[in-house]
């Protein structure tokens, strides 16, 4: 195997991916790298970053639990909640959306 040269696909630039790392690559079932090492670094820096300890989602910039106190959709009472209300996605308080769990299982 010879060094091939690649072409980023965020940056555009070429870097070599060596004979080592394709044999690594091929050992392990994974296909070429589409990012170069700079732009590989930067992904999994923003990775690490967007999840808390234990691998939950966070949102971006936010390094505290945000919660949101709202009212639920179903029934009025005050409830709150980890994640921000949308028309997709209404605010349940725990006892509406126990209920509507039960609705949806189907077992």
């Amino acid at each position: 195997m010879a060094v091939k040269l690649l072409r980023c696909v965020y940056c555009a630039r070429e870097f070599s991916f060596t004979e080592t790392e394709q044999q690594y690559f091929s050992e392990k079932g994974y296909e070429e790298p589409k990012r170069c090492p700079t732009c590989r670094g930067r992904k999994k820096e923003n990775s690490r970053d967007e999840h808390d300890n234990n691998g939950n989602r966070r949102e971006a910039g936010n390094q505290k639990n945000r919660y949101y106190h709202v009212s639920c959709f179903a029934c009025g009472t005050q409830t709150t909640i980890y994640y921000r209300p949308s028309p997709e996605r209404p605010a349940l308080c725990s006892g509406c959306n126990q209920g509507s769990y039960r609705k949806r299982r189907r077992f």
